[in-house]
């Protein structure tokens, strides 16, 4: 003879509830750790295309051209420790790279050449989004940078060099890419 428990609508309810969570629980975890954190750069790219909107322009399109040449600069400057007049007041004079090239020269040398609209901000400092978005808003020539209305693409890259006097240095490329002759 079998000793058998006699069926247990509760316990199986709670069971069933404690499996449920188990399942549940192991989604949550496996949602937080697959999800994607915005990158600094990622961050700026989506703030300023806010800042555009708020004055009636359109948002800008990443461009993998653009943030290559972003990069490019972003380097140059934490690599050689670029010390300019940060002073977002009085404009710096820190578009002329390590090569002595200028802003246009660089963009077309790096791919990005042609009748195009170019522009160029650049920022040392914070690693933080917002505090290079407030910078750049805040200096008139910069400003008018973000808001060039016939810019369509943009590229962002910070680069870290906690050996350098700013620690991060922020390059934003910006463009309308569309009628540039791409080499």
């Amino acid at each position: 003879m079998h000793n058998q428990k006699p069926y247990n609508r509760r316990e199986n309810i709670v069971w069933s509830v404690i499996l449920l969570s188990v399942l549940v629980g192991a989604m949550l975890i496996v949602g937080f750790c697959t999800e994607q954190k915005d990158t600094p750069e990622d961050a700026l790219i989506r703030l300023i295309s806010d800042y555009r909107a708020e004055n009636y322009l359109d948002k800008l399109d990443e461009d993998k051209k653009l943030t290559e040449i972003a990069c490019w600069m972003a380097n140059d400057l934490a690599n050689n420790n670029q010390d300019c007049n940060w002073n977002y007041k009085i404009e710096p004079n820190c578009h002329t790279d390590s090569l002595d090239r200028g802003t246009f020269q660089r963009a077309c040398d790096l791919g990005v050449c042609g009748n195009i609209w170019y522009g160029e901000d650049l920022y040392a400092g914070s690693i933080e989004p917002e505090d290079v978005l407030r910078e750049l808003k805040e200096s008139p020539k910069h400003n008018e940078v973000l808001l060039g209305p016939n810019y369509t693409y943009i590229g962002v890259c910070v680069s870290r060099n906690p050996k350098s006097h700013y620690g991060y240095y922020w390059a934003v490329e910006l463009a309308n890419t569309e009628e540039a002759s791409v080499q």
